[in-house]
Order: C-alpha cells, then sequence, then structure tokens
C-alpha cells in the first residue's frame, strides 16, 4: 500500500470538510438553533474574569523575535560536529519567552557535557 502525501492526504481532508460544510449549511438552513452538543455541564468556581493588574512585571519588550545559541564550554576542536537541540517556545505572543530565567538552556548544556554527549541549544521566540 502506498501512502499518500502529506499535500494529498490535506486536500482529502480539505474536500471532505468543504463537502460537510456545503451539507450542513443547505440542511438546517430553515430549521430553528438547536443546543449545543458540547455544551458545559461541570460548576465553575469562578464566577467572573478577574481584571489583569500590572504589578506583576512584564518581561517582553518590543524585541519579541529572538534568536539564542548556547554552546557548550569546550576546547575548540577542527571538526568537532555537536547536536543542536532546537527550541521553539509557543506562547502565542501572549505570554513568556526564551530569554526568561526558568528557560535556560545553559543548565541543559552543561548537563550534556557531564553526561558525555555535549549538546547546542538554539531558542527561538
Amino acid at each position: 500500500m502506498i501512502l499518500p502525501s502529506f499535500l494529498s492526504l490535506l486536500l482529502l481532508l480539505f474536500s471532505q470538510f468543504v463537502h460537510r460544510s456545503r451539507h450542513t449549511l443547505t440542511h438546517h438552513r430553515s430549521r430553528a438553533p438547536s443546543p449545543d452538543a458540547c455544551a458545559w455541564e461541570q460548576v465553575s468556581l469562578i464566577q467572573c474574569a478577574l481584571p489583569a493588574t500590572d504589578s506583576a512585571p512584564r518581561m517582553s519588550g518590543t524585541e519579541c523575535l529572538n534568536l539564542n545559541i548556547t554552546v557548550p564550554n569546550l576546547p575548540a576542536q577542527e571538526g568537532r560536529k555537536l547536536p543542536v537541540l532546537v527550541w521553539i517556545h509557543g506562547g502565542g505572543f501572549v505570554m513568556g519567552a526564551n530569554y526568561w530565567p526558568h528557560y535556560d538552556p545553559v543548565k541543559l548544556v552543561e548537563l550534556s557535557v557531564d553526561a558525555g554527549t555535549s549538546v547546542v541549544v538554539v531558542s527561538i521566540k
């Protein structure tokens, strides 16, 4: 069996989505709205959203995209190739950054040297 390529699979899923959407739109067009099938049925202790305060310092600035490269402190050796660990910070441009102290890769690189398998860490945000 030949596995389809990613693009053909994506096109197949998209065509199925469009077909189902058209059917749903035409089938339910003249009907009354129905309750949500996935409605929230659990009790929440939070009654309303609380306003954000400015008491917490914001670490993000205008430089929202950056690239940090952390290399092990090893003697220079020509032709040495090290594995590279790439970490892309998510956060949706809302919270967090790869330069926050708890995401500092220095300890990870130090531990890799101690374990005998040195790595280079590249972090992107």
